[in-house]
């Protein structure tokens, strides 16, 4: 039998279009159920696509068949798992030739892809411009000259897929992989076999300009892709970051820059690190973390359950001796929770000061000891608490950055022009200490300490109040001056003596008390006597010249 077709059209079920305006002659014959095809040509989309050979209808059916034309991706969704695949459009020219059953079916030919596009929303990915072409014959299966963009980045593959015997080997039965992915920062390299439940990785690469991670492992062909890796080497955080291909976008907003060692393994769903459970070691010579110097860092991390621990139990701050444990709860991804715990033993101020690039210009040096216990909800400053306490000692402390203002405008400042003490804005800060409490976006102490050298005279600021995140002051605070400073003062002039002699020096001092509101920035002080005078008389009741007479006139 023969058969002219006239525009017929074909549903296919796994296209989502029909194959319309097809044209081409048939034969049959009943004897060897043969199926011949002369010609047949249609277009799927907009598309043309072409077919001849034959198809011998038996159980199964077998193919020898000659397919040419182009391919809108966009009708091949159905191929594709929908939970992993959002988006696909583009097109695949095809110069094909399919043999055998459909089950055992091995196409041999090309693909060219045109302008291909994918959405992963999975692994929030975009795949974008592919271009490229599938070579297939009885050996092997080369994927080359294939470029993308991969989120933005671009990237070149190269891939080979072959038997695990070479040649005449079943197609499904345990095929070989060697992939490489070329983007700017350097190259992903994988090696490994599929089998019909996974993907089996047993050697994998990321070779950037300074990382060096080997990994190794299993990928489930499942929906869900369920990974089982172990990873080792050499890790810059950094490079990591910029690598679209491996996102870590929580990181960036601690700008940790450096080479360390990991050795780990990670479980869960490939690309959803935030579901995945994983343990890794750490081991740095040299860190930072937001400009902050870290070294010989030792570090335990751990995921499960959405929740994060970091256990540091040694590194090195600027030379001083720390250890500490981060805690983050993501089982509400949007209002995420993290406790903190640290302690640092015997910082070194200037070793700070110069690792620091914001702190080059600094002169202070010392040493400075501090905990914290800091908890809450990461975007709600309002849930955050904690508490804590800091020494230092050293000189040109008041140069650490922010207390540098406050401590010369709003609290030396302010002194040296009610007493008339211009020697006052040249003190040096050479202690620190307080304890401090953190709630409703405050910092409270009821104890801070400062205390310097205004030239050989000692000096004592004792504070109590808050400051808020938000950079805001209210605070009181209560001078302790040397006899010798206020002896000086311009302002209480010859007056001074007379306090001297009258034993009312060390009252005098304190009742000197002021409060400071405004910023860090911009302090604004306010004293609770007026000016030296006005606290004079509230000492003696009359005037100073008053005194002074009062004084000439006692019997010798």
């Amino acid at each position: 039998a023969r058969a002219e077709i006239q525009g017929a059209s074909l549903t296919v079920p796994k296209l989502t279009s029909p194959i319309t305006n097809i044209v081409g002659s048939l034969g049959y014959d009943a004897l060897t159920h043969d199926l011949s095809i002369d010609q047949l040509r249609g277009r799927l989309l907009t598309e043309s696509l072409s077919a001849r050979g034959d198809v011998l209808l038996t159980h199964p059916p077998n193919l020898s068949l000659e397919i040419d034309g182009s391919l809108p991706l966009q009708t091949l969704t159905p191929w594709l798992p929908q939970e992993t695949v959002e988006e696909f459009r583009g097109l695949a020219d095809v110069a094909l030739h399919l043999e055998g059953s459909p089950a055992t079916l091995q196409p041999i030919g090309r693909i060219e892809l045109r302008q291909a596009h994918a959405k992963l929303p999975k692994i929030s990915t975009i795949i974008d411009d592919a271009h490229g072409t599938l070579l297939m014959d009885d050996e092997r299966i080369v994927l080359q000259n294939f470029s993308l963009q991969w989120n933005d980045q671009p990237v070149a593959v190269t891939a080979t897929v072959t038997p695990p015997r070479g040649g005449g080997m079943h197609w499904r039965e345990l095929p070989r992989i060697v992939a490489t992915v070329d983007m700017p920062q350097g190259e992903l390299m994988v090696a490994g076999r599929v089998t019909p439940e996974q993907i089996v990785v047993e050697e994998g690469r990321v070779t950037l300009e300074r990382s060096r991670v080997q990994m190794r492992g299993t990928v489930d062909r499942t929906s869900n892709h369920l990974m089982a890796l172990r990873f080792s080497g050499l890790m810059d955080v950094e490079e990591l970051e910029a690598l679209s291909l491996l996102p870590f976008p929580a990181l960036k907003a601690w700008k940790i820059r450096g080479v360390a060692e990991v050795d780990g393994q990670a479980r869960g769903p490939w690309g959803q690190w935030s579901q995945a459970a994983f343990q890794a070691r750490v081991h740095a010579n040299r860190l930072s973390v937001r400009d902050l110097p870290i070294e010989d860092l030792a570090c335990q991390i751990e995921h499960a359950g959405r929740v994060l621990r970091v256990h540091i139990p040694s590194a090195l701050i600027a030379a001083g001796t720390s250890w500490g444990q981060l805690t983050i709860d993501g089982r509400l991804p949007q209002q995420p929770s993290f406790l903190v715990e640290a302690d640092v033993v015997s910082l070194q101020l200037e070793q700070l000061a110069r690792t620091i690039p914001a702190w080059l210009h600094r002169s202070m040096n010392g040493a400075a000891s501090a905990h914290v216990t800091l908890s809450g909800t990461w975007r709600d400053r309002s849930t955050w608490r904690g508490e804590g306490w800091l020494n230092a000692s050293g000189d040109r402390l008041g140069d650490i950055p922010l207390l540098d203002r406050f401590f010369q405008g709003g609290v030396l400042g302010p002194l040296a022009e009610w007493l008339g003490l211009d020697v006052l804005r040249r003190a040096e800060l050479t202690q620190a200490s307080l304890h401090w409490r953190l709630a409703q976006e405050q910092i409270s102490t009821q104890d801070l300490r400062l205390a310097g050298l205004v030239g050989t005279a000692a000096i004592v600021m004792y504070v109590q109040g808050a400051v808020g995140l938000d950079q805001r002051v209210d605070v009181v605070i209560e001078p302790e001056l040397s006899e010798q400073i206020i002896m000086e003062s311009r302002v209480i002039s010859g007056a001074a003596s007379l306090l001297k002699a009258s034993g009312l020096i060390e009252r005098f001092m304190k009742l000197i008390r002021y409060r400071v509101t405004g910023t860090l920035k911009e302090p604004i002080p306010r004293f609770e006597v007026t000016s030296p005078q006005e606290l004079l008389k509230q000492l003696f009741n009359f005037s100073p010249g008053d005194l002074f007479q009062g004084v000439m006139q006692q019997p010798q």
